[in-house]
Formats: C-alpha cells, structure tokens, sequence
C-alpha cells in the first residue's frame, strides 16, 4: 500500500491508528525529513513549445516567419535589418583628436560644431586636450557599426 493514496493522520493524536505507518514515515512526520537520505527526484515538468518568431511582410503586411527573406505571398524580398553607415572615418576622427584635439578639430568634423566652439573659446585652460586625448581613446576603442550608429 503506497503512502500517496492514504489520508495522512497526525502521528501525535492519541485516537489515531498507526499501524499502517513505517516507523520512517512517523519519524518523519515528526522531526521532517532525513538529510542523509536522498529523496526522489522530482518529475520534469515540459515546457510548453516555442512559437516560431514572426515579422510582417513590409509590402502585403502578411503575418510570415521571421528567417523568411521572401514573402510567399506576393514574393518580395524582405529586409534583413538595419545596417548604419557614414561618410565619416572613424581614423580620421581618431586622429583629429590626437593632433588637433586642444581646439575641438575632431568635434568640428564630426558634427558637433557646439562642442567644437566650446573648445575654441575654453583652449587656453588646458581643458580640451584633455577631452581630445579621452576622444582618441574612445574613438579608438569603437568599433565600426558603433561609429556610423553615433556619428553617421
């Protein structure tokens, strides 16, 4: 007789019947289970199936999967994903920096003709090539797609 499929009685109550308990079943009842022992393992629980990941066709709006670079139902090529660019070096930057750093060249040819002023005007502190020499080592440091996402 398995103890799953019988009522559980506390082990304490003087008008209960324990002759169909182990004595390890009452001892653990009592004190709680037995550290030394290994216990059952527990059942693997499945995990529901994974919808495949879907997009919609950018010219018929059709639901279709997401590796799919042909929609079925009107036959365009789908897009593969965003891919930033720039007319901008990354070197030239870097270098701009390095060389004209102390009056914001690298600011100025990046875009950034507020920050390239600022430069100008604050010069004599020392200040901007301080900030040059930290944007050589950034630029550097970037890779290529990060670049052309900040700067292009």
């Amino acid at each position: 007789m398995s103890t799953s499929n019988r009522r559980r009685i506390d082990p304490l109550d003087p008008d209960a019947s324990l002759d169909a308990y182990s004595s390890d079943e009452l001892e653990e009842s009592l004190f709680g289970p037995d550290p030394t022992r290994p216990r059952p393992a527990a059942p693997r629980r499945r995990s529901a199936p994974v919808p495949p990941a879907t997009k919609f066709c950018h010219a018929c709006a059709s639901t279709l999967d997401a590796r799919a670079e042909l929609c079925p139902t009107c036959g365009v090529r789908q897009p593969t994903g965003f891919t930033p660019t720039t007319d901008k070096s990354r070197m030239a930057a870097a270098l701009l920096a390095f060389f004209l750093g102390w009056i914001g060249g690298q600011k100025f040819y990046l875009g950034r003709v507020g920050a390239g002023i600022a430069c100008l005007l604050f010069f004599w502190t020392g200040i901007p090539s301080l900030i040059g020499l930290y944007d050589f080592i950034v630029l550097l440091t970037m890779s290529d797609r990060r670049f052309a996402e900040v700067y292009g």
